[in-house]
């Protein structure tokens, strides 16, 4: 654990040397750390640049592969992967708040499949486009012709009694000079 602190207070380092407007920084390493992730997140924000994130979705067993095919003095120790793959969220996880953040009408037609998270994107594709986009800017009256119409009467009737009463008013002021 300290040595992997140590590694990662080294990497923001030498991240924070490079980081500028005019360079692009590519981290590979500790992304399973919110708190990390977020101290990266305020050092790009510091120097006003962009930052990405990026999540790469592999099974366990597949990065075992992909690592026994470096050469041994390149090859990640099995103690140092299991300790990352541990903190890592599943992919049920990452499919659960994908799902959460599509149209529900979307949700309930992919909730039904038994796909794969690439299977299941693909179809989300599919279902937008297919689906009619026509009405997301339209605005629907929530009142009818006939209610508009008794607004537009009463606001009259209104005017009417105000332009009365202002007149009765100057009448009365006119009367009471005239007394003095």
């Amino acid at each position: 654990a300290q040595k992997e602190k140590e590694l990662r207070s080294s990497l923001k380092s030498e991240v924070e040397r490079h980081l500028s407007k005019d360079t692009t920084v590519i981290l590979d390493a500790g992304n399973y750390i919110k708190g990390y992730r977020y101290e990266l997140y305020c050092l790009s924000k510091g120097c006003k640049t962009t930052h990405c994130v990026i999540h790469c979705v592999l099974l366990p067993n597949d990065c075992w592969i992909f690592n026994e095919k470096h050469d041994s003095s390149e090859q990640y120790s099995q103690e140092f992967n299991l300790s990352q793959l541990k903190h890592s969220p599943t992919i049920a996880d990452l499919q659960s708040k994908w799902l959460g953040r599509l149209p529900n009408n979307t949700q309930t037609i992919l909730t039904a499949l038994k796909e794969d998270l690439a299977g299941l994107a693909s179809v989300a594709d599919k279902i937008n486009d297919l689906a009619d986009h026509s009405n997301i800017n339209s605005v629907t009256p929530q009142t009818s012709d006939n209610r508009v119409a008794q607004l537009e009467k009463q606001v009259a009737q209104l005017t009417t009694l105000v332009g009365e009463l202002t007149t009765t008013m100057h009448q009365s002021r006119s009367q009471g000079r005239n007394r003095n």
